[in-house]
């Protein structure tokens, strides 16, 4: 063997950019004789050293304890004259080990290292530790230590931590095999997810988020992160999204304001089937690309105009707005709404707009509709004969035939100016509204399933209920009546 009779310290300089570059010297070995390389790994959580020593022969590990300070460790001292180093799972046999391969010129040799078993493994570094409780009780982590060991958590394609009292979710990047994440209702006011690119379901709503990046999760279909305080959502990169939730609240609610989102492009997303996004400030919604939508609910925004003539396959739509007047202020004022083409619904829900006229001729399967706060003069309801729910209330209504709706078990048409109304074929009718017109009669002796029946503020001079044994509430105030039986 080669004497080369010196030592050789082995140091390591960290870069601090201030102006010029300047490096702060820090020793690491001084034991390393006649040291000719240096390779450095993260074997356990940190940036370890792997060296060769040609001098004493020996081939080390420098462990470093996460604040630099490192422990020697001879992995072998029979490399004759050893000249380098390098560290690879060279058996990639899935245990997730740092095998070492190194060079010896005396004995020409390249030599293996294999690591026995687990004897060093990769940590997560997991600082909550509300969410490293979580995974000890999983059975993931065994201690609060701020780590869980990697190979651990890294094949986990399901987990569930909502409700967990968690602030911080750094560590969620071990969990590389995540499809599904739930993290709803804890105290997050930043989440990353970047690294978890197989996800396809993502919960974390009733959190505190000021942003989500979900660019890199293009596996993405469902998107839960409703009443958070986001202002602003990309999901132009989502494209397999199926399931858009990312509705807020108003100040008077259990929750007070949450997501205040101001723009929202879903154009890219045409996979999408359901997409709620009520609550937010949103003044244009385009969802024309949207074709395979079945649930639109968009309520209390800012919209004024909204085209859903491309999405056919709607089932449920909700553009309700308020008034000033409302707790939540003025929302949503649509001037004009066309579903026509929209002969898939069963559910619709456009009350408080400014709108003066409504055809549902087309749209024979409703069960739900609720026109109520507009101005409309009148409503065909002929064809809706599968109508099981009917409210119109405070419109500018004179006649309204529900004749054909023999389904029909709520009905409201208050304050309007209906002069004359025949419930007499409605006989599943449970609740009935009618206050605030101009009735001067109304025979309601065939709606013997009513259990709630409002007729106050009318003409009415006598009223006959006998027949109605099952009412539990009964209004008739503010009439003329001489005689109610």
């Amino acid at each position: 063997m080669k004497n080369y009779n010196r030592i050789f310290t082995l140091f390591f300089f960290i870069s601090i950019l201030v102006g010029q570059p300047t490096f702060t010297e820090h020793t690491i070995s001084t034991s390393a004789n006649a040291a000719r390389s240096v390779y450095p790994v993260d074997v356990d959580g940190d940036k370890d050293v792997f060296l060769p020593s040609s001098d004493d022969d020996e081939i080390a590990w420098h462990e470093n304890d996460g604040s630099e300070s490192f422990t020697d460790h001879a992995i072998s001292d029979s490399a004759d004259v050893a000249t380098s180093v390098y560290t690879v799972d060279v058996d990639d046999d899935g245990d997730e080990d740092m095998d070492v391969l190194s060079a010896s010129s005396d004995d020409n040799r390249i030599a293996w290292y294999e690591q026995a078993g687990t004897s060093v493994q990769t940590t997560t570094y997991v600082p909550d530790n509300n969410f490293e409780q979580a995974l000890i009780d999983f059975g993931y982590d065994d201690v609060l230590d701020d780590s869980v060991l990697t190979a651990n958590i890294s094949s986990i394609t399901s987990l569930d931590v909502g409700e967990r009292g968690i602030s911080d979710l750094t560590g969620i990047a071990g969990f590389t095999a995540l499809t599904s994440l739930s993290c709803d209702q804890n105290q997050l006011t930043s989440l990353d997810v970047s690294g978890n690119t197989a996800l396809t379901y993502l919960y974390c709503r009733d959190n505190a988020l000021t942003s989500l990046d979900v660019s890199n999760n293009i596996a993405l279909t469902t998107l839960h992160c409703y009443r958070n305080q986001l202002t602003a959502l990309d999901v132009s990169n989502n494209t397999a999204l199926t399931t858009l939730n990312c509705y807020g609240s108003s100040s008077t609610s259990t929750y007070g304001v949450t997501n205040q989102i101001t723009a929202l492009d879903v154009s890219n997303n045409t996979a999408l089937t359901y997409l709620s996004c009520a609550y937010n400030q949103l003044t244009t919604l385009d969802v024309s690309n949207n074709t395979a939508l079945t649930s639109l609910t968009c309520y209390y925004n800012q919209l004024t105009a909204l085209d859903v003539s491309n999405n056919t396959a709607l089932t449920y739509l909700n553009c309700d707005g308020s008034s000033s007047n409302s707790t939540t202020g003025v929302t949503n004022q649509i001037t004009a709404l066309d579903v026509s083409n929209n002969t898939a619904l069963t559910s619709l829900y456009c009350a408080y707009n400014p709108l003066t006229t409504l055809d549902v001729s087309n749209n024979t399967a409703l069960t739900s509709l609720n026109c109520s706060y507009q101005s409309l003069t009148e409503l065909d309801v002929s064809n809706n004969t599968a109508l099981t729910s009917l409210y119109c209330h405070n419109n500018e209504l004179t006649v309204l035939d529900v004749s054909n709706n023999i389904s029909l078990q709520n009905f409201g048409a208050a304050n309007n100016d209906l002069t004359t109304f025949d419930v007499s074929l409605n006989t599943a009718l449970t609740s009935l509204q009618l206050q605030g017109n101009d009735l001067t009669a109304l025979d309601v002796s065939n709606n013997t399933a009513l259990t709630s029946l409002y007729v106050n503020s009318n003409d009415l001079t006598t009223f006959d209920v006998s027949n109605n044994t099952a009412l539990i509430y009964l209004y008739v105030g503010s009439n003329d009546l001489t005689l109610l039986m």
